[in-house]
This record gives C-alpha cells, sequence and structure tokens, in this order.
C-alpha cells in the first residue's frame, strides 16, 4: 500500500510560513534592526559631609537621651538596650546601605528636664537625629526645641498632646494613653450593649490626664457617663 501525501493545507502552510520569515529576515539589513537599550547604573556616591555624619569613616552618629539613673531608669534602660541590639544588627551587616556603620551617643536625664535641655543643646550638632527620646518628661522638655531646629527625633512616649502638624519632625512610636482609654471603653461598649457608668481609675501624672482625655471623648461618643477617680 502506498503512503498517501499530506495535505497542503498543514504542512504545506507551515513550510511556507517558514520560508517567508526566512526571506524576511535575509533581506532586512542590521541597519534596520534596533540596538539595544542600555540603562546606566549610577555609581555609590557617599553623602556630603553633615551634621552626624563622618565622611572619612562613613559613621552615622544617632543621639538617645534617656533617664538611665533615675525614676524612670527601669524602663529607660530596657528600651535602649532594644536600641543597641537593633543598630548592632544593622552594623552586623554593614551599618545602613551595608556601608554606613551607626554610633549611638548616649545621655543620661538621670530623670531632670534641666538636665535632658543639656544634653540635647550638647549633641544637637553631633548627631543625625535623636534616635530615641525616652519618656514624657523629657519629650516635653524638648519638644519645643525639637520643632524650632527641625531636627528627627523618635519619643517613646505615649502622651499625645505634642501629636500634631507642628511637630512632624517627631516620629511616634506605638499608641498613645488616649487611644488606650478609647480602645478600652469601646471593648467596654461591647461587652455591655447598654452601659451605665463606667469607672475610669488613673493618677494625676500627665499620663493619667491622657487617660482621662481618651476616656472622656470616648464616653461623649457612646453617651456614657464617665465616673473619674
Amino acid at each position: 500500500m502506498m503512503a498517501g501525501r499530506a495535505p497542503f493545507g498543514t504542512s504545506g502552510l507551515f513550510l511556507a510560513l517558514v520560508a517567508s520569515l526566512t526571506f524576511a529576515a535575509a533581506c532586512t539589513s542590521e541597519e534596520d534592526l534596533p540596538g539595544p537599550s542600555i540603562v546606566e547604573v549610577p555609581p555609590l556616591v557617599t553623602p556630603q559631609r553633615t551634621t552626624g555624619f563622618d565622611p572619612s569613616t562613613g559613621v552615622i552618629r544617632i543621639g538617645i537621651i534617656a533617664d538611665l539613673s533615675g525614676p524612670g531608669a527601669e524602663i529607660a534602660r530596657s528600651q535602649v538596650a532594644g536600641a543597641e541590639a537593633y543598630w548592632s544588627t544593622v552594623n552586623s551587616r554593614g551599618g545602613v546601605d551595608g556601608r554606613f556603620p551607626v554610633e549611638l551617643v548616649i545621655r543620661d536625664t538621670q530623670g531632670l528636664a534641666s538636665t535632658a535641655v543639656v544634653s540635647y543643646r550638647e549633641l544637637r550638632e553631633r548627631v543625625v537625629m535623636f534616635g530615641q527620646l525616652v519618656g514624657t518628661g523629657t519629650t516635653d522638655a524638648l519638644r519645643e526645641l525639637l520643632r524650632a531646629d527641625g531636627i528627627i527625633a523618635v519619643p517613646t512616649t505615649r502622651q499625645s498632646v505634642w501629636v500634631g502638624s507642628e511637630f512632624r519632625n517627631l516620629l511616634p512610636v506605638g499608641v498613645s494613653y488616649a487611644v488606650e482609654a478609647l480602645s478600652g471603653v469601646s471593648w467596654l461598649s461591647e461587652q455591655d450593649s447598654q452601659p451605665q457608668t463606667w469607672c475610669v481609675v488613673t493618677d494625676a501624672t500627665q499620663e493619667g490626664q491622657d487617660s482621662i482625655f481618651g476616656a472622656i471623648v470616648a464616653s461623649q461618643e457612646l453617651d456614657a457617663v464617665p465616673d473619674l477617680l
């Protein structure tokens, strides 16, 4: 039995397509082909000299002001230890951008606002920023100076009074005491659909006043009567 020929519609069409592509490629000169696109990679540039940066060593200095020996020492020491651990990890990988090591310059306020101001004035021309301002008292003592100087700082207080458009250079950490109080009242409202009176127990410190503010705002929104002690 003789083998039949494949119809032109299948193999013939394929061969014609290959031939046309080959002919087109042969007729296209190299001048007509688009050239490769070249993307230039910018070289690494060392930043110019600035406050807190040493161009000769590449070291970035970050300030920390905290109560390490006063009434808030227990909390402050743990927070500073956390900052030291973080930057130690960054430095183990070469530093910022893998090439700029970070040096922390730490000052102890001893729990005194006046000492915090002295430390700030000493360091503001030596550091790029303040990576930690530990405590509400320290933040209150320095916030106007920071606003006027435009230096970036990270206060670890949870007081909300300084949060505002005029303090855009202050970067908050976590939620404020007022927000915590709002969240607490919100939780109570979910547990009791018809609350009568809620009791808020706090103290006369700045943190306590912030909590009272949050509780009052939440109670007003929920048409509740706060009993403040």
